[in-house]
Order: structure tokens, then sequence, then C-alpha cells
């Protein structure tokens, strides 16, 4: 079970043994968040930025086979079994299906090890290579001019992540965007006050 953001979801394992977490759109505009993160990890992409593979995809129940040992946390010490009735609690809470078929964002698991999400300011201390103050780093001044292009209102520490990754025998933290759904204005829907 995804545990945690806004939009209610799961995590799968497709035929090919790769790893996602789906997102539902939220009742309020069907389609808006989904075909946002989309389209918004793309331009993130093209501009430079390391991004997850997201695309929307189209599911039935019928699609999905729940593993036995999949869980979900719930604020409990234990987690609890993920279960059919679980998953059409889950699927309730988005947007309705037409028909038959729900309508969500595969976001690709990222490869490495999470090591959480960086501030806009100072360093990580846990970072060895992390050595110019993150307020100086010109990708980073530049992700303003990005964002306010995109309406990303919603870029913080949670929506960003570092995966320690090894790559051509080289061990390091890459720096993630995540989480584009509600860019395009659609941040706004959580705070109707703001348009």
């Amino acid at each position: 079970g995804k545990v945690d953001g806004s939009n209610p979801g799961f995590n799968v394992v497709d035929a090919d043994g790769r790893k996602f977490v789906v997102k539902l759109d939220p009742n309020v505009q069907p389609e808006m968040q989904t075909s946002n993160a989309a389209i918004v990890s793309r331009l993130f992409w093209a501009i430079g930025y390391h991004v997850p593979s997201e695309h929307v995809i189209a599911f039935t129940k019928d699609d999905l086979k729940i593993d036995p040992k999949a869980t979900y946390d719930d604020g409990l010490k234990e987690d609890l079994p993920f279960t059919g009735e679980y998953l059409d609690k889950v699927l309730d809470l988005g947007a309705p299906p037409k028909g038959a078929t729900y309508r969500a964002l595969a976001s690709e698991l990222l490869k490495g090890k999470p090591k959480g999400g960086w501030q806009d300011k100072g360093r990580r201390e846990d970072d060895p290579n992390d050595t110019i103050p993150h307020e100086r780093r010109r990708t980073l001044r530049g992700l303003y001019v990005f964002c306010a292009w995109l309406d990303h209102t919603d870029i913080n520490p949670q929506n960003t992540l570092d995966m320690y990754v090894e790559e051509d025998g080289r061990k390091f933290l890459k720096h993630h965007l995540i989480d584009f759904g509600e860019a395009l204005g659609a941040h706004a829907l959580d705070h109707p006050w703001v348009s």
C-alpha cells in the first residue's frame, strides 16, 4: 500500500519485475494530476533534471493480482494485510472508473537506496561530495525559474529524493525531483483562496 502523499494508490510489480507506485486521480478533477505528472516529469527531464519514469495507464481490477504477502501501513505497529477489500477502499478514494477501467499514473521506482529529500539551502552532512551550499548551485537557482514557468508550487524537500547509486564503479547520491501532479496550477485546488 502507498502510505504517503495526497493521492490514493499502491505499489505494483509488473510482469517484467519492474516496480511502480500507482497513483489515482483524486475525485475533484479526474485526469488532471495524472496528466500533469506525466507531462511535467518529461519537461523537467528534457531540461536536465533527474526524474522518475511516469506514464498514464489504464487498468481493470482483473488486471491486478494481490501478492499474499502484500501489506499496507495504517499507523499501527504492524503492517496490515493488503486484501481485496482494502484494494476496493483505495480505488473508491480515487476518481471513479469509466466502465470497469481505472486511470492512474505509474511512476517507476528509482534505482538505488533512498536517502530522503534535499534542502534548498545548506549541504548534506552525510554526503562528502556535497561541497557547494545548495543555494549557490546553478541547478537549484535555475529550478526557481522552471518551477515558476510550470506553476509547480508544490516543490519542497518532500517532493525531492536523493538515491544512493553505483554507476561505472562510483557510488554517489543522485538528486531527483518527484511528484509533479500538482503542477500546472493544480496545487490551487488544495488552496482555493489563492486563485
